[in-house]
């Protein structure tokens, strides 16, 4: 479960705001109890770490209410089945916005229905098998992805045009690798290893990673670290590295959260 950081105020967490720098950089996440921060208090307390953490804020607060995932969706999704399916955020994108502030203000889920899962990437490739690790840091990608103007995924079947991208990614702030690399392997194609096409050998051993990722993030239900979302919980996470899903049971309107946008400076 995700630790929870329980009694605190806009003010209190202003003036501890390096402790929580650290938390946040050590953990990827951070999660405040049930908060009940202003959009206004959200902006500036998102302004406040930008200035620690080296990113900068993206846009001004959105309004979340899932509606685009409710018209995705032809039939209810029940509170064992993912709502919003496993994803390392815009992996697709050049610069992405990876740094995310979300403000609970509206919870009206039943226990056990809403909650949020994540997997930090960056421990999960520190504990994959060290000849996977070597391998992974010379294997690149293409993604069958983009996003239209609502942040809908379209699948892109001439990749002509797509760029490669590493799956090893250094993080721009901890220095730490961190794997990012799609969930799901049809969001995706191996276009090079060693920048010269795959031989049998590193098809079959790229083929054991998919099916590794797939057993112990995809068709994992026991992932630990979960958030159950109280209404006015604030959280702070770091997408660059932690891949996260939402499970369903809740119906339109019962979940609205603001939500603001950061990338980092690289």
């Amino acid at each position: 479960m995700i630790k929870k950081i329980y009694d605190q105020t806009f003010e209190s967490i202003i003036k501890n705001i390096s402790s929580y720098v650290d938390l946040f950089l050590l953990d990827g996440i951070i999660c405040f109890n049930q908060l009940n921060l202003s959009t206004e208090e959200q902006l500036k307390l998102m302004d406040l770490l930008s200035k620690f953490i080296n990113f900068q804020i993206s846009g001004t607060p959105h309004t979340e209410d899932h509606r685009h995932t409710f018209n995705r969706h032809k039939e209810p999704i029940s509170p064992q089945d993912l709502f919003i399916e496993w994803h390392i955020e815009n992996i697709h994108k050049e610069t992405p916005e990876t740094i995310a502030c979300w403000n609970m203000t509206t919870c009206l889920t039943k226990s056990g229905a809403g909650d949020t899962v994540f997997v930090n990437m960056e421990n999960f490739y520190a504990k994959i098998p060290e000849q996977w690790r070597i391998f992974l840091k010379d294997i690149k990608i293409k993604s069958t992805v983009k996003t239209d103007n609502n942040g809908k995924f379209l699948f892109d079947n001439d990749l002509s045009k797509t760029a490669e991208q590493s799956v090893v990614i250094v993080h721009p702030v901890t220095n730490q690798l961190v794997l990012r690399i799609p969930i799901y392997d049809d969001e995706y194609i191996v276009s090079s290893y060693q920048n010269k096409n795959l031989n049998k050998n590193d098809l079959t051993m790229m083929e054991d990673i998919k099916k590794y990722i797939k057993t112990n993030i995809a068709d994992n239900k026991n992932i630990k670290e979960r958030i159950i979302w109280k209404q006015g919980d604030l959280v702070v996470v770091d997408l660059f590295k932690m891949a996260h899903a939402v499970y369903g049971g809740f119906s339109a309107g019962d979940r609205i959260l603001h939500r603001i946008w950061g990338y980092y400076n690289v």
